[in-house]
């Protein structure tokens, strides 16, 4: 948003940033409880499984309510079989990216002596969003808002219900409520505020990006500086 303001159809960015809110109330009640055992994580894929097919049931009347001859998509010059190739391509690099700067910068942290918390919010939460980020540039610099925000909103609530549900009915997992009730409130917090966004603002203006990017600096020095052990 800081880049290009994001500017999109507001009933989906509300059902959107609604989703992420439950997400996080259900990380929150997680965190609460202790932990997360095969049923909640079951709980949890079957919640994302719903999302998506409302979503999609969604999106697909909406294009059709909006199909015209004047609003026809471009035909691509490339084949599906290559555009499908990129896609693979374009991914596995991301991947392939995001291992190497998660690899290296663990190492360097382990060496600094920092603990795994702050590793995992810090650093390997940025290596992992690596493809999120690359995605929505590229998305904002092409006035393609919705894929921007959807691509954002749509990765969060897939990284709680999809990975933390796939994790948790592989393996449960125990969480120490205080040592993460700070890092749920902040993720509360944000959520809530891009629900605000979508309500009041329907998209995010230039200024909420600039001072949405300046709020994840400033807890992220907090996490690194001022932040429990």
């Amino acid at each position: 948003a800081a880049l290009s303001p994001i500017l999109c159809d507001p009933r989906a960015l509300t059902r959107d940033a609604a989703m992420l809110t439950l997400a996080v109330a259900g990380t929150a009640a997680i965190s609460v409880v202790g932990g997360a055992g095969r049923q909640t994580g079951a709980l949890l894929l079957l919640a994302l499984a719903l999302y998506l097919y409302l979503a999609f049931r969604h999106e697909r009347a909406a294009a059709r309510a909006t199909r015209s001859e004047a609003q026809a998509p471009e035909t691509p010059n490339l084949s599906i079989a290559a555009l499908a190739g990129l896609v693979v391509l374009g991914v596995g690099a991301m991947a392939a990216g995001a291992e190497a700067l998660v690899w290296g910068a663990v190492n360097i942290a382990h060496a600094a002596g920092l603990s795994e918390r702050v590793i995992g919010i810090s650093l390997v939460a940025l290596g992992t969003s690596l493809p999120e980020l690359a995605t929505a540039i590229v998305a904002a610099t092409r006035n393609q808002s919705d894929v921007a925000i959807g691509n954002v909103l749509g990765s969060c609530v897939f990284n709680v219900f999809g990975i933390l549900g796939a994790t948790a009915v592989i393996a449960p997992i125990a969480i120490d409520p205080a040592e993460f009730g700070e890092d749920v409130a902040a993720t509360a917090i944000a959520s809530a505020l891009a629900l605000l966004l979508a309500i009041v603002a329907r998209g995010v203006p230039r200024i909420a990006g600039i001072a949405m990017t300046a709020l994840y600096v400033g807890y992220i020095a907090y996490v690194f500086v001022g932040g429990p052990a």
